[in-house]
């Protein structure tokens, strides 16, 4: 009797680790109950307008309030519900910050970046240090238009960066690696059809960022981040696996 226990437990054990490496690894369970809206900010071009438009989250019958660049854009008495979408009409393109609090604790619940580009292109560059050496962070926001672009850094076109598509594409940054510390230029050539129609041009000085020289190539990778969170929630459910059959065993050696 006590052998068939001990594999009654053994078996519900694997299929605890099973379910647990299938959330983790797969993230396949479904999101909890009565949560039903996501949260997204973007931009949109009525007309002649330029919009910041934000899809409210949350749960069914909260309340929020609606920030952009500080700028409160409801009432006290008519906060957002969860569901609404908003479009907030913008004096001009640009760059915009929106900020989402509850209406009741005026607790931050979201925030974001929108970047409007309804009368022409919008650029930005920046830079920082990545896992392989300086990165050059580029952003092209096309929001209404057909150019296409291309990527250079000091006159040399970047691989991969060609012929660019980039219309209504507005958040996504393009991480420019492989260069060495100090000044370089990035230039964005603007096209329609076969014709420049426009050039970015902007200056900036990479960092030294301390990694040693290994003779390895920088190339254009992305760090994805770690999977060691996956390796930790599985070490600790196989413990508690082992953890709890040991108890059963010592258990029945007592009966």
């Amino acid at each position: 009797m006590s052998w068939k226990v001990t594999r009654w437990v053994t078996r519900l054990a694997v299929l605890g680790v099973l379910g647990i490496a299938g959330y983790v690894g797969g993230h396949s369970l479904p999101a909890a109950a009565g949560a039903p809206y996501e949260w997204s900010a973007g931009a949109s071009c009525p007309g002649s307008e330029s919009q910041v438009v934000v899809d409210i989250g949350g749960e069914t019958g909260d309340k929020f309030d609606l920030y952009i660049d500080d700028v409160k854009q409801n009432s006290d008495a008519t906060p957002f519900n969860a569901g609404d979408s908003v479009g907030v009409s913008v004096v001009a393109d640009g760059e915009y910050e929106v900020v989402v609090k509850y209406a009741t604790t005026e607790t931050v619940v979201f925030t974001a970046t929108v970047y409007i580009a309804c009368a022409g292109p919008l650029f930005r560059t920046e830079s920082h240090c990545g896992d392989d050496g300086p990165v050059i962070d580029l952003l092209v926001t096309d929001n209404t238009s057909v150019y296409r672009y291309d990527v250079l850094v000091d006159d040399i076109p970047v691989p991969g960066y060609q012929d660019l598509d980039i219309t209504n594409l507005t958040q996504e940054w393009m991480q420019l690696t492989g260069f060495s510390p100090g000044n370089h230029t990035v230039k964005v050539a603007v096209y329609d059809g076969d014709s420049n129609v426009g050039n970015y041009s902007h200056s900036l000085e990479l960092d030294d960022c301390g990694i040693p020289d290994d003779g390895g190539s920088g190339g254009n990778i992305v760090d994805a981040g770690s999977e060691s969170g996956i390796l930790v929630a599985l070490g600790a459910a196989l413990l508690a696996v082992g953890g709890a059959l040991l108890v059963v065993r010592r258990r029945f050696r007592q009966v």
